[in-house]
């Protein structure tokens, strides 16, 4: 697949408007007062990094703390990889996968420890033929957090929208192929030359983009390209 770069970069921007008023008051007096009254302006823009500031300081930084704990250790316990996915999840695990988890990844904690430090991609994908697409990025990332961006479905989303494509087919029901094929062909090289070409981390254009592609998800965002 082609990589398309996005052409314009379209954002709702929070305006904040100073407004005085005057209250009248039991005793006859009056009372002024400042409200700041924010609101939402449509705004197009071409500058990629300005859009990923505006969108990342939505992001819920305090959730990111079992995540940062361990994603840059050396060499992770099982406990690591135990809380790494449950704050991909968002929750504590269920029992299904749970047990998914135990059985096709931190059974080869060895094997994960030793790709950390020497990167092998026919082994990985050998060793964790059988875990699902979503799952088996996340480790990816896990192992080499600063090559392999996050994905999900609101990642998806974003760059389809971003990229002028059609954006509100993105669901989890799409075929692991396609998403694959997405992730490699097309996402992990476009995020490797925004970093390239201004300097932004990783882990920076993953919050601005699982922000956006949240709000398109929830349609708080109504956009005409």
């Amino acid at each position: 697949m082609k990589l398309t770069e996005p052409q314009v970069l379209q954002f709702a921007a929070l305006l904040l408007i100073n407004q005085t008023k005057t209250f009248p008051q039991k005793d006859g007096s009056k009372t002024k007062f400042t409200m700041k009254l924010p609101i939402l302006e449509q705004k197009n823009i071409n500058d990629f990094p300005e859009f990923i500031n505006f969108w990342a300081q939505m992001y819920k930084f305090e959730d990111d703390v079992p995540y940062d704990e361990c994603i840059n250790k050396k060499t992770f316990t099982d406990r690591d990889i135990q809380k790494l996915y449950e704050w991909k999840n968002g929750m504590i695990l269920s029992e299904k996968k749970q047990k998914s988890l135990n059985e096709k990844i931190i059974s080869k904690l060895s094997v994960i420890n030793e790709l950390k430090q020497n990167f092998d991609k026919e082994k990985f994908r050998k060793e964790f033929k059988n875990v699902s697409l979503v799952w088996k990025i996340f480790l990816l990332h896990i192992i080499e957090p600063q090559k392999f961006p996050i994905y999900d479905q609101h990642i998806h989303r974003a760059y389809q929208f971003i990229c002028e494509k059609d954006w509100q087919g993105i669901s989890p029901q799409m075929k692991d192929k396609d998403k694959e094929d997405f992730y490699f062909d097309v996402y992990q090289p476009f995020i490797e030359s925004q970093v390239k070409t201004y300097g932004l981390k990783i882990r920076e254009i993953d919050r601005g983009i699982f922000i956006f592609g949240g709000d398109l998800k929830r349609k708080k965002l109504s956009f005409k390209l």
